[in-house]
């Protein structure tokens, strides 16, 4: 009997947060809670098929009484777990392979916690990377004299955007080919509008979700410079993940993110480098992003640890079509 009870508290503490994390994808609230809550969508995944497993346990169980519930509430777990899956799978399945002769562009986007990054650690990894176009948001003064120090200028020698003298409101684009037409976008944090090489680039850092009128707005905004514009890139600290609505209308939009595109599965970003809970809570949320418009391509993507920053920097390997 006690092993009993024991497993239906373990179903207990596994299907409601389960179903708290569906209904509020689902629900496209502008709850402070619902916004944080929906960041961690895929977890669903993990938590409605341990769910199962218990409940096909207590199906399995000697003797043939009391099964009506458990195979019923199975029933409704497996919903919501194929559910949770149809979300995430996008992820993996992956998009076309570059057309044969196209020029890959490797671009890399890093948020470096304003004074708290590591601007040598960066350089370095963008040099080993071999990025074409550097995006980093949360760019402090301290920062970007680190960085030149390491050779940033060599690496890149054009530049735009602003470093914050003190905070984490400074955001800049740096690229090894010229940067022109540059434009503000209208963020707090910092975003901008640059034509390199003939293509028109976006590197963007909207509000925090922390302030959830400020975070609709400012993406809002941006989806609707974008919509004027027609960039051929945008990558950056979107504060949002694909779950969340406002992000999703980009790709309703006609842009896809690079992460999907090219099939690498789920890559969290965030928290970084013992910005967790006390240090022990690992990347959970997936909030930095490249957006290609369709008929782009994109070979591959993948996460850098920069020590300091409380995100991984992102790079990506992206063609036009």
């Amino acid at each position: 009997m006690r092993w009993r009870v024991g497993l239906w508290a373990v179903v207990a503490l596994l299907a409601l947060p389960a179903v708290a994390l569906t209904a509020a994808r689902l629900s496209g609230s502008d709850d402070g809670l619902v916004i944080k809550a929906v960041s961690f969508t895929p977890a669903g995944v993990l938590l409605y098929a341990a769910c199962l497993l218990v409940l096909v346990a207590l199906l399995l169980r000697p003797g043939g009484r009391g099964r009506r519930a458990p195979a019923v509430l199975a029933v409704l777990v497996a919903a919501g777990l194929a559910t949770h899956v149809a979300w995430v799978a996008p992820w993996y399945v992956g998009g076309p392979a570059a057309a044969s002769g196209s020029t890959p562009l490797r671009v890399m986007s890093a948020n470096m916690l304003g004074d708290e990054g590591d601007g040598t650690a960066l350089v370095a990894a963008a040099a080993d990377a071999d990025v074409d176009v550097l995006a980093v948001q949360e760019m402090s003064e301290g920062t970007l004299a680190a960085m030149e120090r390491s050779g940033l200028t060599e690496l890149f020698p054009h530049r735009a955007g602003e470093a914050a003298a003190t905070g984490v409101r400074g955001t800049m684009v740096f690229a090894r080919e010229p940067i022109t037409d540059v434009e503000r976008l209208p963020t707090v944090m910092g975003s901008w509008s640059v034509e390199i090489d003939g293509l028109r680039i976006f590197v963007v850092h909207p509000a925090y979700p922390l302030h959830p009128e400020d975070w609709r707005v400012e993406l809002a905004a941006l989806l609707e410079a974008a919509e004027a514009t027609r960039p051929d890139l945008m990558l950056g600290d979107f504060n949002a993940t694909l779950d969340h609505g406002p992000m999703r209308a980009f790709l309703d939009a006609g842009y896809r993110d690079a992460a999907e595109l090219a099939g690498e599965g789920w890559q969290p970003t965030w928290p970084a480098d013992g910005a967790g809970i006390v240090g022990l809570v690992p990347p959970l949320v997936q909030i930095d992003h490249v957006l290609v418009p369709d008929g782009w391509t994109a070979a591959s993507t993948r996460t850098v640890h920069i020590p300091g920053a409380d995100h991984r920097a992102l790079v990506a390997e992206v063609s036009p079509g």
